[in-house]
């Protein structure tokens, strides 16, 4: 499934969400430019207790704050996501 909307920040580009559906096979996606991504997954394990932010855990801090939500700079090309991964890609 691939949803689109245009940026919050008011930038020209859109944001994507991307989600793969399948619990046994990889999804590739195909970035015309750079982008910013932050991917969500279980890091490699379809029933984690914890979920990963770009490889990072997602793990409330002192007084139960939210952790930074940080997205990673990816060139233009292929990316792949895990099987039941998301993506929201800024272009």
């Amino acid at each position: 499934h691939v949803f689109c909307h245009s940026r919050k920040d008011g930038e020209d580009g859109y944001a994507y969400l991307v989600i793969n559906n399948s619990t046994t096979d990889n999804t590739t996606v195909e970035l015309p430019k750079p982008a910013q991504l932050y991917l969500l997954d279980g890091n490699g394990n379809m029933r984690s207790p914890v979920m990963y932010l770009n490889g990072k855990a997602l793990e409330l801090g002192e007084n139960n704050t939210l952790p930074e939500l940080c997205g990673k700079e990816v060139p233009a090309g292929t990316i792949e996501l895990a099987p039941g991964a998301c993506a929201f890609i800024v272009i």
